[in-house]
């Protein structure tokens, strides 16, 4: 009885199959398969997207800074901005959270602010799990975070001021005639407060002038105020100074070495051209007439390729008025070559008079 029942149903079956199995029916499956089957496809690989999961040890770039822009904190254990973390939610979110904690470069997307109530002074531990677990990055994209290792890390926290510095001709700067004038004198320096202290016990809190940064600098003589720019020898992070730039007066003397010239004639310099005067001296030379300059120009006087002189110049007041003292002007010397001052003040001793009629 049971089999008979069994082939009945399986009759009514393939009845059913020949009905509905039309070609109009097979083609509307088709169809409505083409879509349908690529939809359940995405839902299924959305939903698994979506399924929470857990991602263990993530590790985080976190900066710490002060609330307070004068205050500077200091991480002081290696690695400790570096904190690992375990990370909560969907697929989707997580992947592109690491993406975006993995960018290369110093990509520091969590902060931690250090609150004004933590004052300057000894080391001390700052809490950091709940600055990370409450981060943007993690709060916008639905992820959960836990077991921040480590929790706390140890920071200093020192005070940024500004100081007045001097100005000063850089080291070594040796061809100066006198100390060159700076305008401005002094400048601000800002930087941390241990940092100026060590400076200061170093004998470093001070600007230097750059010479070098203009050629024309390098040449003797006295030069007009000059763009120049400073810069101070303390080498540490966060130091910086109110300007870069300072007008500089400066004169350089001659590098070289000293020659002393045996004879260097005297001539006279008249007032009038139809020489009425007698100019009478002791000395028709001056002797032993201490130079300055290259070596290479004082070569030409030691080889008589180059003979200077002396001019003593004279006037219509001079006449009969006895023995006179007066100093000499020196020409004809070398390129780059001067008489020293001692030499340039010593006098010369001379009397004028009137030539008599004839």
């Amino acid at each position: 009885m049971a089999d008979t029942s069994t082939l009945a149903d399986a009759r009514d079956l393939n009845r059913w199959i020949r009905r509905r199995a039309t070609k109009e029916n097979i083609l509307n499956f088709l169809k409505t398969a083409v879509w349908v089957v690529p939809l359940t496809i995405l839902i299924w690989v959305y939903a698994d997207q979506e399924q929470a999961t857990t991602e263990s040890n993530v590790p985080i770039l976190i900066s710490i800074s002060s609330a307070d822009p004068n205050r500077l904190v200091t991480l002081l254990r290696p690695g400790e901005d570096i904190p690992t973390a375990d990370l909560r939610g969907s697929r989707s979110s997580l992947d592109r959270v690491k993406q975006q904690l993995a960018k290369a470069g110093d990509n520091r997307l969590v902060r931690v602010t250090v609150p004004n109530t933590m004052q300057p002074g000894p080391p001390r531990e700052l809490p950091i799990a709940l600055a990370v677990q409450n981060a943007p990055i993690f709060t916008e994209n639905r992820i959960t975070v836990t077991n921040v290792r480590p929790q706390t890390v140890q920071i200093a926290i020192d005070t940024i001021r500004d100081e007045e510095i001097e100005v000063k001709a850089p080291p070594g700067a040796d061809n100066l005639v006198g100390p060159p004038v700076f305008e401005p004198r002094t400048v601000r320096i800002r930087a941390p407060s241990q940092v100026l202290e060590e400076a200061r016990l170093n004998g470093r809190l001070v600007a230097y002038a750059d010479f070098s940064s203009n050629p024309d600098l390098a040449k003797p003589g006295n030069h007009e105020p000059t763009l120049v720019p400073i810069a101070t020898p303390i080498r540490a992070d966060h130091v910086d100074l109110s300007v870069h730039n300072v007008m500089a007066t400066v004169n350089v003397k001659q590098r070289g070495e000293n020659y002393e010239i045996p004879s260097m004639p005297v001539r006279i310099a008249p007032f009038l051209t139809n020489q009425d005067v007698t100019v009478q001296s002791d000395q028709t030379n001056v002797t032993n007439v201490n130079v300055y300059g290259p070596p290479e120009q004082l070569q030409l006087l030691r080889d008589k390729k180059v003979v200077p002189f002396a001019i003593l110049y004279i006037n219509r007041e001079d006449v009969g008025k006895g023995n006179l003292q007066r100093t000499l002007e020196y020409t004809g010397l070398p390129d780059g070559v001067s008489v020293v001052e001692a030499d340039k003040r010593k006098p010369f001793t001379f009397s004028v008079t009137q030539k008599s009629a004839q």
